[in-house]
Parts: C-alpha cells; structure tokens; sequence
C-alpha cells in the first residue's frame, strides 16, 4: 500500500515532467532560433543576396538560446541530445532533434493528406450560412462553368489573374461581394508536386486557420487573415472531375509600391515582435512584399497559407524592411524573441 507522501511524491514527480505555459512558449522561440541558426551555418547555398541578408549569431546568443531550450522539462532529453550533436559537430542530428523538440512544443498538429476528397476538404467546408453558398448553388446548379475560360466568363465570372506557379485562377462573380473565387479549370491537366487540387485548398484552409488562432491566442495588432472555406463544385455527370473552389475573404490588398513603402518606411518593433512569432511557427511566409502584402485597414494581410508549415527563414524578411529595423530583426531573431 502506498503512503500519503507516496502519492505526494508520485504527483510532484509527475508535475514536474510538464512545462508551465511560459516555459513551453519561451523554450519553443529558443528552438526556433536555434533551427534557423544551425541552419544557416551549414547551407551551401553561395548566393550574395542570401548572404548580405544572413543574421550574425554571437556565442553569448547561442549559449543563451540552448539554456533556455532546456528549461522545458517535457523536451529535455531531446533537446539535450541535440545540444550533444551539436557540439559533436552532428549538425544534421542535431537539426533532426530540435525539429522533434519543435513540434512537441508546438500548440497544433498537422493533418494527414487523406485520399479521400470529400473526408479531406469536411473540416473546411463552406458553411450553409455563409454569404456566397448560396449564390455558387444558383451558378453551378444546372452547369459545369468550371470546364473552361469561356463558360467561366459566360456564367459572370471576371478572371483577375493566373497564378503560373500553382495553376490556380483567382477570379470574382458579381453575384458575391467581398470574397474571391480561386478554382481550376475542367481541362487544366498539370498537377502541382502531383496532389490534387483539393488538397492544396485544404492545406490553404489549414493554413490559414493556424494564422488566425495564433493572432487569437496571441493577441496580436498588426496581422490578419482571411477566411478561407472550400465549396465542391456539384457533379452533373459521373465522368465529371471532383473539383472544389477556395472561397476565400477580399482583404482589400494596398498596391504593390504601398506595400512595399509600408515594409520599408512605417513598420516599427511590435510588428517585428508579432512577424517573429508567426514565422517561428512555420506559418505564412518570410517573403514579405508578395505573401504578406499591406491592406486598406492598415494591417498586413498574410494572404499565402499553401502551406501550414514552413521552413523557417528569418533571414528572408530582412530583404523588405530598412536596415535600423533590420538590426532590431537580427537582436530578435539571435535572442529567441526576447528584446534586447
């Protein structure tokens, strides 16, 4: 039989096997700093414009970085191995290791690529009550717009543009204000990285959906996303495609000039305090000017969520910001995200 202090034992053991919230959220920055460091030090890419942007990590930074790393006893062991690696010279080993640290420590788990459409796309779904499902019902009730440009614009809708690199086209319908349509069409026959267009608009949803709880949970100012839902384009005929639209919310963008103005001129610390942790997280994207473009409210809209994780590449963003904000960017990213 156990004792009192038994049990008392038992339970202070077992709660000191857990992170306090703090400890995760300051161990989990320490990590992604030390990815991106190890990282950076052993790519072979030679390219001058990736090394004008590299950030100069100090031994005091990385010593720094490892002891707070270790303050999460849940990641410990993992991460003190790789410390291990590291200084072993193992430094693949050692990426290996933070990478498994960095996803215990992170709050969301990715989902699986299922075969499946309509499984696939069920989380995203465009709701019964949004404003567009019903005007998409009306326009694909009783036709395919989607076989080509020409039924696409016979049915309203207006083109704005073909992304080259995805196959995908943007475009917008008169019947549905404040939201654009990304879709492919019937006789598009290339295939991104060969996955299915439903999954790529899953991953986008996922993706987008990791921003939003993050600017939620973190209360952050200066970031937005839009909502984006999948709607399954109705099969008149089974040797009709399996086909899905991306619904996704018109964050009125600024022009490309204002955007890159605002990067450059108008952002200060807490927008570079906010960039570092959606970047630590793997989410939207470091290439600034394109992916996380200025919009008409004033907040900087990360439109580019293909993908729920990324490699994390703090350098990048240096790219698009003026060099005292760039010094700044380099104290953040050396010391985990903690102001010096």
């Amino acid at each position: 039989m156990f004792s009192k202090f038994s049990y008392l034992f038992i339970f202070f053991i077992i709660l000191l096997s857990y992170c306090t919230a703090e400890e995760r959220e300051d161990a989990f920055y320490a990590v992604s700093s030390l990815r991106f460091f190890i990282d950076q030090s052993t790519s072979e890419n030679e390219d001058q414009e990736i090394a004008d942007d590299k950030i100069i990590f100090k031994e005091k930074d990385i010593e720094s970085l490892w002891s707070r790393a270790l303050t999460c006893p849940e990641t410990y062991t993992t991460i003190q191995k790789a410390r291990l690696a590291f200084d072993s010279a193992l430094f693949e080993r050692s990426e290996k290791l933070l990478y498994q640290a960095w996803r215990t420590l992170h709050p969301d788990i990715p989902k699986t690529y299922q075969k499946n459409m309509q499984k696939r796309i069920a989380p995203f779904l465009i709701s019964p009550l949004h404003s567009a499902k019903h005007s998409l019902d009306m326009i694909f009730a009783s036709g395919r717009p989607i076989s080509n440009e020409h039924t696409l614009a016979a049915s309203g809708f207006t083109i704005l543009f073909n992304q080259s690199t995805t196959h995908i086209i943007v475009a917008k319908h008169g019947l549905i204000q404040g939201y654009l349509m990304k879709l492919y069409l019937d006789i598009e026959t290339r295939i991104k990285d060969n996955l299915p267009g439903w999954e790529w608009f899953a991953r986008r949803c996922e993706g987008a959906r990791n921003v939003r709880e993050l600017i939620n949970r973190k209360n952050l100012k200066h970031f937005s996303v839009p909502d984006k839902s999948i709607y399954p384009v109705p099969r008149h005929t089974p040797s009709q495609k399996e086909q899905a639209i991306l619904v996704v919310t018109d964050m009125q963008l600024c022009s490309y000039e204002e955007t890159c103005n605002a990067w450059y001129h108008f952002i200060g610390r807490s927008h570079l305090d906010e960039l570092y942790s959606i970047l630590s997280h793997g989410y939207s994207s470091a290439f600034l000017i394109c992916n996380i473009p200025l919009t008409k409210s004033g907040k900087f809209a990360c439109v580019d969520t293909e993908h729920p994780k990324r490699k994390i590449k703090f350098s990048t963003a240096k790219r698009y910001i003026n060099p005292e904000m760039g010094k700044y960017w380099d104290r953040l990213v050396t010391s985990g995200g903690k102001r010096k």
